[in-house]
């Protein structure tokens, strides 16, 4: 777990984790754009995504 390591650590494991998760975002557009996925679902999975982003946002505040 994240929140056993110290500070310096969980700092560079947050980073790893919110680029990991704007790599999702971009895969998941290009689903969007070459209609793999359909616009209500690609949607449903970006309003989430957007939320794991603002969680890992303030972590990353709170780290500072």
């Amino acid at each position: 777990m994240v929140s056993y390591l110290p500070v310096s650590a969980r700092r560079e494991k947050v980073l790893l984790v919110s680029s990991s998760v704007d790599m999702l975002r971009i895969f998941i557009r290009l689903a969007a754009d070459s209609r793999v996925i359909d616009k209500k679902f690609y949607l449903s999975l970006q309003e989430q995504i957007d939320e794991i982003g603002r969680m890992l946002g303030g972590w990353l505040k709170t780290l500072k």
